[in-house]
């Protein structure tokens, strides 16, 4: 037998108090389940995981102790370190109950002298914090009578009882759970979606067409009630299902580490959690296996010379790979002649083809991509369902191949090897950790496409720090004139480092999120596509044109076709042009007539 601390198994405190006068030393023994009080014992055979109305537990075999209305619940703080101070130096405290009124402290008479089970306090007028009160829901007995409704017998003591319920000032029980001593658990308070419209680099300026739906982005701000904030941010304009804002209202965050949320959601859902723990995100997804990782710059779907032109920019810049789509309205053998031209050694393009060609269509464009010194991976060079195809394309070219949405869900496309590495990111947080472990388990590799501002760029690399199979990622962030944090992460020699800061390890500067939040929404001229062909003949559409429908051949397999694109300028020419396509459609001319 030993002497009792107030707990039973960490469930519910459990304290005999004298109903009169006062006593010293301590009240009762604890051993196994039994209480033994100074004047009787009772069995508690139920562990109190509640206080709610009407039941707390079990006492005895059947018994059943009813806890009392709101009205009726009191407070408890603990002493003052002065009052600790005088109980270390042997001195008897005078202690007294306390009763909550609007959330403040006043006390009730009753003295209780010597070791107390639990401390109460304080000085008449004090405020309990929140986080600091508990429930103490009591019913006197008086001895060998039981109270109506089946209260226990404990001759001559009240039996009390302790949760770890915080109560709102009204004195209304709350549904946390609370260890005494212990800080409560962070709630979602607040989930707040802002689109804005940041403004594009200064050369991409006049490109509107080009760069169409980039200047669009979604930043999500999650508030907790401990006043903690996160951000995390997602390309173009997010909307959310109310549903999913009412689940996420009131819960905490760790609730939804690797849930199903936009990617920008779960950006802000990490921040928040590594600012509470004071820790780097990646910390909350495994172990971190690099300090940098490699990142490559983008590009929309570009002419020779424009693509020339961004990749002298991004090895300015630091970068070493590069991705782009390519477009059947441009030779990508001539784009591909015009990087090696501009490119330093060990500089790699990433081409992605649009996944819209079966495999005799593009087995010979791979083959002679395959000589050049550039190109260091092809992103979707077929039809996603064509299984048998990738793996066949695969076995017969050194070009490692990039697969973006495998259609049998990633496990079965890895065991057919299909691909040497699966785009991941964008696919949803805990879809990209759960496939790029599996990659890694089966030894092939994946690329990170997370494509926004600094935010997004920021929850990519954290990814990076620990799937173990990483080639580099995919950003945005180098198409941007402006950002919500202020600016870029660092990128040197083809790689930028992982941040090492709480949560994404990126601030947000509220002013300028306001500020870019009220830039007007792009607004696109009118245009003409003019899609030249060998023969000197112009196709006219307008907006960008279908090849494949115009001629018949497919993406990559007409050389020399170029596309300009024919703003509107005000001029007649222009508007009699537009006026016949839209009443007639298409046409072909040759360009000297």
């Amino acid at each position: 037998m030993h002497r009792g601390h107030g707990t039973h198994r960490g469930a519910a405190r459990v304290a005999l108090h004298a109903e009169q006068g006062t006593h010293d030393g301590p009240s009762r023994f604890h051993t196994g389940d039994r209480f033994v009080g100074r004047s009787g014992r009772h069995d508690l055979s139920h562990r109190l995981r509640d206080l709610a109305p009407p039941v707390a537990g079990h006492l005895g075999s059947e018994r059943k102790e009813q806890i009392p209305q709101p009205a009726q619940v009191q407070l408890l703080a603990d002493r003052t370190a002065a009052e600790r101070l005088d109980h270390a130096r042997g001195h008897r405290l005078q202690h007294h109950q306390i009763r909550s009124a609007g959330g403040r402290v006043r006390a009730v008479p009753g003295r209780h002298r010597g070791r107390a089970d639990v401390h109460l306090a304080l000085r008449r007028g004090r405020r309990v914090p929140e986080e600091r009160r508990t429930v103490l829901a009591h019913r006197h007995h008086r001895s060998g009578r039981r109270e109506p409704g089946g209260g226990a017998q404990v001759a001559g003591e009240p039996l009390t009882y302790i949760c770890n319920q915080p109560i709102n000032p009204d004195g209304a029980v709350t549904r946390g759970r609370t260890p005494h001593g212990k800080k409560q658990a962070m709630k979602i308070t607040d989930v707040a979606i802002t689109h804005i419209n940041p403004k594009l680099a200064d050369r991409n300026v006049d490109k509107k067409v080009q760069f169409r739906t980039i200047d669009t982005q979604t930043v999500f701000k999650v508030t907790a009630d401990n006043g903690v904030v996160g951000y995390g941010e997602s390309r173009g304009h997010v909307t959310m299902d109310i549903g999913d804002v009412e689940r996420l209202t009131g819960s905490s965050p760790f609730d939804h580490i690797n849930a199903g949320y936009p990617v920008g959601l779960m950006g802000a859902l990490y921040d928040l959690m590594g600012r509470h723990l004071e820790i780097p995100a990646y910390k909350l997804m495994g172990q971190k296996v690099r300090d940098r990782v490699p990142v490559a710059a983008w590009t929309r779907v570009a002419s020779p010379e424009e693509l020339a032109a961004e990749v002298v920019r991004a090895v300015d810049e630091g970068y070493m790979i590069f991705k782009m789509h390519t477009g059947e309205y441009y030779d990508v053998y001539e784009q591909n002649s015009a990087v090696e031209e501009v490119a330093p050694a060990g500089f790699k393009m990433h081409y992605d083809f649009n996944h819209n060609r079966s495999l005799p269509d593009v087995a010979r464009i791979v083959e002679h991509l395959e000589k050049s010194p550039v190109v260091g991976v092809i992103e979707d060079p077929i039809v996603w369902r064509d299984v048998d195809g990738w793996r066949r394309l695969r076995e017969q070219t050194s070009i490692p191949l990039l697969m973006h949405v495998p259609q049998l869900g990633g496990g079965p496309e890895i065991a057919l090897g299909c691909a040497d590495a699966y785009m991941i990111g964008e696919h949803g947080i805990g879809m990209s950790l759960k496939r790029g472990f599996a990659c890694a388990e089966a030894n092939v590799s994946t690329v990170i496409q997370m494509t926004g501002g600094t935010l997004n760029k920021a929850m990519a690399l954290h990814l990076g720090a620990v799937i173990p199979n990483v080639m580099y990622t995919v950003n945005l962030d180098d198409q941007y004139g402006e950002d919500v944090t202020g600016g870029r992460i660092e990128v040197a020699d083809g790689c930028s480092p992982v941040p090492e800061g709480p949560g994404l390890g990126v601030e947000v500067d509220e002013d300028e999120l306001v500020r870019i939040a009220g830039n007007p929404v792009t607004e696109l001229p009118q245009y003409i596509g003019k899609t030249r062909l060998p023969s000197g003949n112009i196709y006219y559409t307008i907006g960008y044109p279908s090849v494949h429908r115009l001629t018949g051949f497919t993406e990559g397999n007409i050389r020399g076709i170029r596309l300009d694109l024919w703003e509107e300028d005000g001029s007649s020419s222009w508007q009699e042009t537009y006026d016949w396509i839209e009443r007639r459609g298409p046409f072909m001319r040759k360009e000297s007539e």
